[in-house]
């Protein structure tokens, strides 16, 4: 069985597989383990939040990203997508490797991406 596919920008993003889903579920709740202290700023309060959402924005991408080249060190792939990734395209595009993956429904929301789907290759094609 193969994992669907979607072009985004130029990049080829897949779908999570059945561990990864699970992985990602963790990833977050290890994230949240860091509670925000009582009495935190908003401002603190906030940067914990955006840290937060860009870190599992990354840990999904770079997920998506390694189905492509699963040679490359994925950790090292998360880095590289953190730091040369603007904000809003990894939003846009943790938020396509959701919707392939089946994580949440496509509320038709806009993207910077290629609407078309890229063709998962066949033995045949291959």
């Amino acid at each position: 069985m193969n994992l669907k596919k979607e072009l985004f920008d130029t990049q080829e993003l897949s779908e999570l597989s059945a561990l990864q889903r699970v992985e990602y579920l963790e990833f977050l709740v290890e994230l949240d383990g860091g509670a925000t202290p009582e009495g935190a700023s908003p401002l603190a309060i906030a940067a914990g939040t955006g840290r937060k959402t860009v870190m599992g924005n990354a840990w999904l991408v770079s997920r998506a990203l390694w189905h492509a080249a699963p040679d490359t060190d994925v950790d090292k792939l998360m880095q590289q997508t953190l730091q040369t990734w603007p904000a809003d395209a990894l939003s846009a595009a943790a938020y396509r490797v959701l919707v392939l993956s089946g994580l949440v429904a496509d509320e038709g929301q806009p993207h910077a991406g290629n609407d078309t789907p890229v063709e998962p290759l066949s033995p045949e094609k291959s």
